[in-house]
C-alpha cells in the first residue's frame, strides 16, 4: 500500500511531526484471517442488544427501548453498554466474555493498512476506541 503523495505534501513530507488519530473503523475488515473484522461501536452495541435479547435480560419494552436509544441522533452508546453491565452485574465473567467473544479473538492478523500505518513514521497514534493489541 503506497502512501498518497497528496497526503506527503499536506505533511511537507514528514510524519514525524504528525499525530494520526484513528478510530475503530480501522479495524472494521482485514483483520482477521478471513479478512473480516473487529465491530464498531454501533455494531458492537447492536450485538449487545441482540446478546440482552436472545438471553431474555430484558422485557421486550426496555429492549426497544435500547434500540431507540441506537437510532438516536448522536447514538447513546454509553447508555446502551451501561445497561449492558448493569444486566450482568449477578454474573461479570458472562461481561466479559461477551466482549473477549467480538474484540479480543484469536484469529486477529497484522492487516496491510495496519502495517503500512506503522511503517509512516507518525510522531505518535492516538485511538479513542476499544483496544486491540497484536503482540508479536
Amino acid at each position: 500500500m503506497n502512501i498518497p503523495e497528496r497526503f506527503l505534501t499536506a505533511i511537507d513530507r514528514d510524519p514525524g511531526n504528525c499525530v494520526l488519530i484513528v478510530g475503530a473503523g480501522l479495524s472494521k475488515k482485514g483483520v482477521r484471517r478471513d479478512g473480516g473484522g473487529v465491530p464498531d461501536w454501533d455494531d458492537l452495541m447492536r450485538l449487545m442488544v441482540k446478546h440482552l435479547r436472545d438471553a431474555r435480560r430484558f422485557d421486550r419494552k426496555k429492549l426497544d427501548t435500547l434500540e431507540a436509544l441506537l437510532k438516536e441522533d448522536p447514538p447513546r452508546y454509553l447508555d446502551v453498554a451501561e445497561e449492558f453491565w448493569l444486566a450482568h452485574t449477578d454474573e461479570r465473567d458472562g461481561y466479559e466474555t461477551f466482549l473477549r467473544r467480538h474484540l479480543k479473538r484469536d484469529d486477529l492478523v497484522r492487516s496491510d493498512l495496519h502495517r503500512t500505518i506503522l511503517s509512516v513514521g507518525f510522531w505518535g497514534i492516538v485511538s479513542c476506541e476499544f483496544p486491540v493489541s497484536m503482540r508479536d
